[in-house]
This record gives C-alpha cells, sequence and structure tokens, in this order.
C-alpha cells in the first residue's frame, strides 16, 4: 500500500500539470501494488481518463492495445490492462466489462463492483446488448457477491447485489421475452434482500466504521438516484473543496458533474457559466468543450421533452412549430460548436465526424462529404463516415458513387447485422433502387428483413419491387 501511495501521488501532481498519459500509467502502477485502492487509485485514475477524452486526446492505437492483453493467465495483469485501454478511451464499454470479470477471478470485489456501476450506465444507453454480455457480467459480480459474504465484507456484497439488480432490470428492458432476463432479475432480486438483512444486523462491523460521513458521501456519489436534500449535501461539498483548490480541475470537473446531475436548467446554466468563466481565465479549451457539452445536451433535452408531447397531439400546429424552431437552433448552436472544436483540435477526426453529421443535417452536403471522407481513416467511426458519405451522394443524385461507397462499406464491416450494417445495406439497396437496378435492390432489402422484419421500409420496398416484377411479367 505505500509502495502504491507513492505512484498515486506521483498520479495526481503530474495531473495537475495535465499530463495525462503518465498519470494513466502512475495510477495503472500503483494498482498493480495496491489492486483494490478504489478511492485512491481506480476512481482518480477515472476522473483523470474523463479530463483526458475532453482535451480532445484520442484512444490507444491497435498495436497498443495488442501490448495490453485482457486474456492472460494473471486475472489481475487482464483487469488491468483493460483498465489502462479504457482509462484511454471511456467509450470502450467492451474493457469495463472486461475488468468486471477480471476483477472478479481476481479477488477484487470492492474494484470489480465499482466498476460495474460505470458498466452498466454505458450498457444502459446501448440499444442492444447481446444477453450473453449481460450473462457473463452477471456471473462476475455474483462471484463477487458470494465471495464478500464468505469474507463477511457487507459492504462490498452489498454494492455487488445492487449492480446485480441494476444489470438485470436493463438486461429484462432490453429482452423482455427472454426468461434468462426474468429469472435473473428475480434472483438477483432476492439476494439483494438477503444482503440487506445481513447487512443490517452486523451491528459489530458497522460500528467499527471509520469516518462514516465521508464513507457515506463517497458512496452516494457513485448512486444515481438521490433526494434533493442529500444531492444539494454533496453539491455543497464539492463545491467547498474546489474552492478550497481552485487550481485543481479534477476538483472542478467533479463539482460541474454532481451540478449537473439532476438534469435542471437552473444548475446547467450555472455550471456552464463558470466553466466559460474558468476557460477565459485559464485557456483551458477542455472546460468550454464541458460547457458545450452540456449546452447541447440540454436542447436535447428539451427537444426529446417536445417530441413526447406531440405524440399524443400531432396535429398541434403551435407545439410543432415550436419543435421545429428548436431543432434549428439547436443544429446552428451545434455547428458553431462543431467548427470550433475543429479549430481547436484540427488532427481529431471524431470533431470531423460530428461537424460533418451537422453540415449532413443541414444538407449542406458539399461541405459534409470532404469530411466524412476524412473521418473515415479513424476505424472507430469508419462504417458511420462511409454510411453518411453513401447517403450525402445518394441526396445529390450521384447513385453510381453512392453505391460505390456503400458497397466497400458493407464488405468492410464487421457486423453485418448490427444496426450500422442493416442501414448500410438499406442505403446500398435504395442507391440501387433508384439506379433501376431492382433485382441488387430487392436481394438487400430481403436479407435486411430477414435479420428484422419491421427494419424501416425494408419490406415495403420488398414488396412493391416483387409486385412490379410479377406485373411486368404478366404484360
Amino acid at each position: 500500500m505505500a509502495a502504491a501511495r507513492t505512484w498515486f501521488r506521483r498520479a495526481k501532481a503530474v495531473t495537475e500539470s495535465r499530463n495525462y498519459d503518465y498519470a494513466i500509467e502512475c495510477y495503472v502502477s500503483g494498482l498493480h501494488k495496491w489492486p483494490e485502492a478504489v478511492e485512491e487509485g481506480h476512481k482518480p485514475l477515472r476522473v483523470v481518463a474523463t479530463a483526458r477524452r475532453q482535451v480532445g486526446k484520442k484512444g490507444l492505437g491497435f498495436l497498443d492495445i495488442r501490448k495490453h492483453p485482457t486474456g492472460g493467465k494473471s486475472a489481475v495483469q487482464n483487469m488491468l490492462n483493460a483498465e489502462f485501454i479504457w482509462a484511454h478511451d471511456p467509450s470502450q464499454t467492451s474493457y469495463t466489462e472486461a475488468f468486471v470479470i477480471n476483477a472478479a477471478k481476481a479477488g477484487a470485489g470492492s474494484a470489480g463492483a465499482w466498476m460495474a456501476s460505470i458498466c452498466i450506465d454505458s450498457l444502459y444507453q446501448e440499444k442492444k446488448v447481446a444477453p450473453a454480455r449481460f450473462a457473463a457480467i452477471y456471473t462476475a459480480l455474483d462471484q463477487i457477491l458470494q465471495s464478500a459474504q464468505q469474507a463477511s465484507a457487507y459492504c462490498i456484497a452489498l454494492d455487488a447485489a445492487q449492480q446485480m439488480v441494476r444489470l438485470t432490470e436493463t438486461w429484462a428492458r432490453q429482452h423482455p421475452q427472454a426468461q434468462d432476463s426474468q429469472k435473473a432479475y428475480a434472483d438477483a432480486s432476492g439476494k439483494l434482500t438477503i444482503v440487506k438483512g445481513r447487512f443490517d444486523s452486523a451491528e459489530s462491523f458497522r460500528d467499527s466504521m471509520k469516518d462514516r460521513q465521508a464513507q457515506a458521501d463517497l458512496h452516494d456519489v457513485q448512486r444515481i438516484a438521490q433526494s434533493d436534500a442529500r444531492m444539494d449535501d454533496l453539491v455543497a461539498r464539492a463545491l467547498a473543496d474546489w474552492e478550497a483548490d481552485k487550481q485543481s480541475v479534477p476538483k472542478l470537473l467533479h463539482y460541474i458533474e454532481l451540478l449537473a446531475r439532476r438534469e435542471r436548467d437552473q444548475d446547467e446554466n450555472q455550471a456552464v457559466a463558470l466553466l466559460v468563466q474558468e476557460f477565459q481565465r485559464t485557456q483551458n479549451y477542455s472546460l468550454k468543450v464541458r460547457a458545450d457539452d452540456l449546452r447541447m445536451k440540454q436542447m436535447s433535452r428539451h427537444i426529446r421533452r417536445l417530441r413526447d408531447q406531440l405524440q399524443p397531439d400531432p396535429d398541434n400546429a403551435a407545439r410543432r412549430a415550436e419543435l421545429d424552431g428548436l431543432c434549428a437552433k439547436a443544429l446552428g448552436v451545434e455547428t458553431e460548436i462543431f467548427e470550433e472544436r475543429t479549430r481547436y483540435y484540427p488532427t481529431d477526426l471524431r470533431f470531423r465526424f460530428g461537424l460533418a453529421q451537422r453540415y449532413f443535417l443541414a444538407q449542406r452536403y458539399d461541405d459534409a462529404i470532404p469530411l466524412f471522407q476524412q473521418a473515415q481513416a479513424d476505424r472507430r467511426q469508419r462504417s458511420q463516415s462511409r454510411l453518411y458519405l453513401g447517403r450525402a451522394f445518394y441526396a445529390k443524385g450521384l447513385m453510381e458513387e453512392a453505391a460505390g461507397i456503400l458497397k466497400e462499406a458493407v464488405n468492410d464491416h464487421e457486423i453485418p447485422s448490427d444496426d450500422v450494417g442493416k442501414k448500410l445495406h438499406y442505403w446500398l439497396a435504395r442507391a440501387h433502387e433508384a439506379a433501376g437496378q431492382k433485382e441488387d435492390a430487392a436481394r438487400l432489402y430481403g436479407q435486411i428483413i430477414q435479420w428484422e422484419y419491421n427494419f424501416d421500409d425494408a419490406r415495403a420496398r420488398l414488396e412493391q419491387i416483387r409486385r412490379e416484377r410479377v406485373g411486368g411479367g404478366g404484360a
């Protein structure tokens, strides 16, 4: 632990100088000495990962990832390799899963339960997660739970059981007809009830806990649902912590995250104003990025709310006009934001892709096409870039060029039946259909409906082509 803390102190020092890559190395080196250091190692490392991402730094390349395998003989090494890769790109959900699974094998239960919360938050945002992924995480959490119970580690057991329930709720929501998801939810709920009972009876354990308020704060910060009074208290503590050390960007970002967590306009506006103020003072552009992210998130929430209000009353002209006006305003604001980001980070292809998307939505296809062509050099967004490229050429009436781009994208895309794969097939079919190549289009539409019967209007288009074929034959 002493050796680990030496590494953690070094990591904190280099974080303050914004040397995020070296900070990650220092934290991981310390965690090799003390894999269960959630408060002193894993959590600060996550803050560094977030700050690194907000300044526009890229994830590891293919060769660097190969140097950090997550399937080796040592579970601890696998766990930390997964965290190392994830810290360089927190959007990589699969590495949080690898972390949890290997943490269970390594006996690092507190670290596994902590990362499970982050992992489940990411899974919740995905449209469709394979049941096997849910099952693997559930098995790992169950292993953590059982080990913690055997060791009378009631806090870890409670955390693991709570994450199991959260996981199975997401699992059941995405796969409501699957028996496995329903069975897992019932199993997790029962185990949580048992663990709560044992935790409540562990008087000697609870009485021996030191600094209960600090422990409660650390636990509650990770929770999604909070009472307003408790959330106000956590926000106030985070603000006081930052005001005592205003040079600390991680402390500022922690305060901002808590302030904006309830998604209330007043709090978000306050957070945006503070971030912009600190950006102007320090010229740290990552703060401006965070402020703009909050602005875009707020506008998206307002748009979703208006759309929900329109569903029961689709003919409400006033509300429709309000929605159209807000969508146009949001598109203009987001375009300006991404134009600015591409100026600050001219080599970051993610921002070029984001700007190209906004140009595409504004039907500025001549502006969007060169950016999508550049963005496809990033393997993480190659298929999406080619999808938009093909659609842009399609919108301009260049069907041969659209088909060429989309066909190459279909051939290169790794999972043909995922959401992007189906869209690539669909728009390639549309390009063939528009060019009069009806048989090629029909073949692609047929493949799509085998994957998802009601995908867009693929079935209707296929049926129309076949009716035309029969009608032509009869003539």
